[in-house]
């Protein structure tokens, strides 16, 4: 299981994580109060606290059992996190209102990538995903994506590699059979939120 999340660096989530700030509150403005989350590949549960006031319950699901282990120390009464593999997950359909992950698919071994997504489009109702931005812009902020990608090790330079090469997340959501709706772009466009939903019967994307 460890492949799905090959990135355990404190050093990254540091360099990456201020990146993320505006990524998540674009994500929290489109949560409705009262709403039921699941935040798949949570790390330590920045996105699932940001969310909790909010929320009905949320709950974070991660590979890496020192990191669910520092989220449930911090957790609220209203949040629970556990570790759980992304491409099976112990969870009924539809059991969320969302389902979310930020910063997880790109990290992922490209042949993994469909199946999770299926996955959050089975167990959420409504699915909000953030990720790169593809084409990455040229400006400073991206040139530093590049630099702490290659920083935070081979695997995980290579998942970042293909997944801009093979079109991101559009790309992949038409592959999986879904429609990557796109939202707001921060970071100076590097980083993007997209509403993902199945593609329609009889559309080229589900064909």
């Amino acid at each position: 299981m460890s492949e799905i999340r090959q990135v355990g660096s404190r050093a990254y989530a540091f360099l990456i994580d201020p990146l993320l700030a505006g990524a998540r509150i674009m994500v929290r403005e489109r949560v409705a109060s009262g709403a039921s989350v699941l935040d798949v590949a949570c790390g330590t549960g920045d996105l699932a606290r940001l969310l909790a006031p909010g929320c009905r319950q949320v709950v974070g699901v991660e590979l890496d059992p020192r990191r669910v282990a520092y989220a449930r120390r911090r957790a609220g009464p209203n949040q629970s996190f556990m570790v759980a593999d992304a491409r099976r997950l112990p969870f009924e359909d539809g059991r969320f209102d969302v389902s979310t992950i930020s910063m997880g698919l790109h990290e992922m071994p490209m042949e993994h990538r469909c199946t999770v997504l299926n996955e959050l489009l089975r167990v959420g109702r409504d699915l909000l995903v953030v990720d790169y931005a593809t084409p990455l812009p040229r400006n400073p902020v991206a040139l530093g994506v590049r630099l702490i990608e290659r920083g935070a090790g081979r695997a995980h330079n290579a998942g970042f590699h293909s997944f801009l090469a093979n079109g991101g997340l559009v790309a992949l959501a038409r592959r999986c059979g879904a429609v990557a709706e796109p939202g707001p772009k921060t970071a100076m466009g590097c980083i993007q939120l997209w509403r993902v939903v199945r593609a329609s019967p009889g559309s080229s994307e589900s064909a």
